[in-house]
């Protein structure tokens, strides 16, 4: 507001004419405008005011956005020694003009309070103060002030309103002009950030489209060529028609980053893979979307054929390999070995859960935390439960598979099947004990012979002095008879001791079984068992081991023997097949009970243990009729007695 009582001075006093200032004011309007920086406009703003107006103090003031505090942010005159001088709430008329929006006139005397001492020392100097708002887009609360030392009239005063508010004018041109140049500099700044970059970018908003060389690159399209993400047939990895338009709905919608991975067809026409992330950018109340991408398709397709031989590689290791989960140890994964190993199909047991079906018994280092050392391989032996329920030996290497950190991934155990090595073992220990055995009766038979010859001799003199039909005579003929059982004892002895159980070759199936059950008639100390023998008239040829299949026999016509202990009958029957020769061998004890029936081919397995029993004889006699392409059959029926059945292929004379 103007003072209506200011005094008149004499037009002297007054501003230059009106078309001088108007003149004037054209041409500083250039200069304020074509300034660089905001800081340039304002300083000519205030210069171009104090120019105009003819004044003594031009001052600028920015107040902050609750009109709190001012700070002088131009001067010129008298004013540019109060340049960052600070305001706030008061009686001073920048403020006033700033919480009203109203110009004010100002005449000497008036207090200045709300102001630092700098700026009440200058103003106290001054006659005639005129204050008016600036109203500016883009920019704070900005009072513009001009004083003189002298008294103006109001005619002055008003023409200087009138100048100030057209210069505030141009302050918001020169404010908006700045925030252009600003966002010139930041899209330059962008653009040489987006053209530095190797990964494409590509960014969508509600006025344009902005794709960086590399995208082009990237898609091979054509400097000037309008980009369409429908003209280059997305697909997902499998195939999959893609309508980017979902995509990007789905950003600005819940306005987070979504990850892709898709198959995309040049502009050229070639097929590629891009990875990227495509990203919501609010602005203007509006969402746009931003997708930086590369190329990947190399990469995917060394990860493919890496990840398909390790898959191949996994399925023809001949070791069984499964992976558990870390702490619940659900079965993750496993190979075509394994799943043939314990005889199931691989879609039986994936995902199947504790407890495993193939494993006999839980220990706590199967499923427990101490499955392997820290960074080392722990092996264990465990028995396993094929689906059919036959048991059999197996040794477990277990270790982690972990994460950069350390965190168990899988545990991964490798199973290898320890039948065939067992068998091997136990053989070799019963070979080694009837080795043992034969030299023993080697050496026995022939410390028998010496005094056994002397016996023999002297019999037969006494015989020949002996009368005919006397008592004498039948008693010597008696201990002859005996003397001469023992010899052919001796000789079946020595016989079975020179076997040698690794020599193969072409034998008669009913001669090795003949001579073991003679062998056994005369050392058995079963004298109540009686051995029934029924041979078929057919040749009875195999290619085999005679004493290992001898070993086989006395294996199994002693376990007729002492599961008769009261007495009973053995029959022992061989009869052809076609092409197979089978020699089977039956008690009419008490039979197997069956709860033991499925073990009884079980290494160590034995319910004779307290009479010396090792639970090798059967083993061992089916790991014999295995090596020789054969098989050792078992049937029972509890209180009818037992049969076992050794069936090898007949020998097959080669046709030349």
């Amino acid at each position: 507001m103007i003072d209506e009582a200011a005094a008149r001075v004499s037009p002297q006093d007054d501003l230059r004419s009106e078309g001088e200032n108007d003149h004037a004011l054209i041409e500083r309007v250039v200069a304020v405008n074509s300034a660089p920086e905001l800081a340039d406009a304002l300083r000519l703003l205030v210069e171009t005011a104090r120019g105009l107006l003819e004044a003594d103090l031009v001052t600028l003031v920015a107040w902050d956005e609750g009109v709190v505090r001012g700070v002088v942010c131009g001067g010129a005159g008298d004013g540019a020694g109060l340049v960052g001088e600070e305001l706030g709430p008061g009686s001073n008329p920048p403020y006033l003009t700033a919480t009203s929006g109203e110009p004010i006139v100002e005449r000497s005397g008036s207090k200045a309070e709300g102001v630092s001492s700098a700026i009440a020392q200058v103003v106290g100097r001054l006659a005639t103060r005129v204050t008016v708002p600036l109203a500016v887009q883009g920019a704070p609360v900005l009072t513009f002030q001009a004083a003189w030392r002298t008294r103006r009239s109001d005619a002055t005063v008003a023409r200087g309103i009138r100048t100030l508010q057209t210069l505030g004018a141009l302050t918001g041109i020169a404010y908006r002009a700045e925030e252009e140049r600003r966002r010139a500099r930041d899209r330059a700044r962008l653009e040489t950030v987006l053209e530095a970059v190797d990964d494409g970018f590509w960014l969508i908003s509600e006025d344009s489209v902005v794709l960086n060389t590399a995208a082009r690159r990237l898609l091979r399209l054509p400097k000037g060529a309008a980009p369409d993400f429908g003209a280059f047939n997305l697909r997902t990895l499998d195939g999959q028609p893609l309508d980017v338009s979902l995509l990007a709905e789905v950003v600005r919608s819940t306005r987070l980053p979504q990850d892709f991975c898709l198959r995309v067809t040049r502009f050229d026409g070639a097929e590629r893979i891009f990875e990227g992330t495509t990203s919501p950018i609010v602005a203007g109340g509006g969402v746009g979307t931003v997708s930086v991408f590369r190329d990947v398709t190399e990469r995917r397709e060394r990860e493919v054929l890496t990840e398909r031989f390790l898959e191949r590689l996994f399925d023809a290791l001949p070791t069984g390999v499964i992976l558990l989960h870390p702490t619940t140890r659900r079965l993750l994964s496993s190979n075509r070995a394994f799943a043939t190993l314990v005889g199931y199909e691989p879609a039986e047991i994936e995902g199947i859960e504790p407890p495993l079906p193939w494993w006999t018994s839980t220990p706590a280092d199967l499923y427990g935390e101490e499955w392997a050392p820290p960074e080392g391989i722990r092996c264990v032996d465990a028995l396993f439960r094929r689906k059919d329920g036959e048991h059999f030996p197996v040794e477990i290497t277990r270790f982690w598979i972990r994460d950069l950190d350390g965190t168990p991934l899988a545990a991964v155990a490798l199973i290898t099947d320890l039948s065939e090595r067992r068998r091997f073992e136990q053989q070799l220990l019963v070979s080694g004990k009837l080795a043992t055995i034969g030299e023993l009766a080697a050496g026995v038979a022939h410390e028998i012979n010496n005094p056994l010859f002397a016996i023999l001799g002297l019999v037969e003199f006494l015989l020949k002095e002996a009368e005919p039909g006397t008592k004498t005579r039948r008693r010597l003929e008696l201990v002859q008879e005996t003397g001469l059982e023992i010899k052919a004892i001796v000789r079946a002895l020595l016989d079975f001791a020179r076997e040698r159980s690794d020599e193969q070759g072409v034998v008669s199936l009913r001669e090795v079984l003949s001579q073991t059950v003679e062998l056994l008639r005369r050392t058995s100390a079963a004298k109540q068992v009686e051995i029934v023998e029924r041979y078929c008239a057919e040749e009875t040829l195999v290619h085999a081991s005679s004493g290992q299949l001898k070993q086989v026999f006395v294996n199994l016509v002693a376990n007729a023997q002492q599961a008769m202990p009261a007495g009973g009958t053995i029959e022992i029957e061989l009869e052809r097949d076609g092409d197979w020769l089978q020699a089977a061998v039956r008690d009419d004890g008490p039979g197997i009970a069956e709860d033991i029936f499925p073990r009884i081919f079980e290494p160590f397995f034995t319910t004779k243990r307290s009479v010396g029993g090792t639970g090798l004889g059967l083993p061992v006699s089916l790991g014999i009729a295995q090596m020789h392409a054969g098989e050792l059959l078992a049937r029972s029926t509890p209180g009818e007695g037992a049969t076992f059945v050794l069936r090898l292929p007949a020998y097959r004379e080669a046709v030349t």
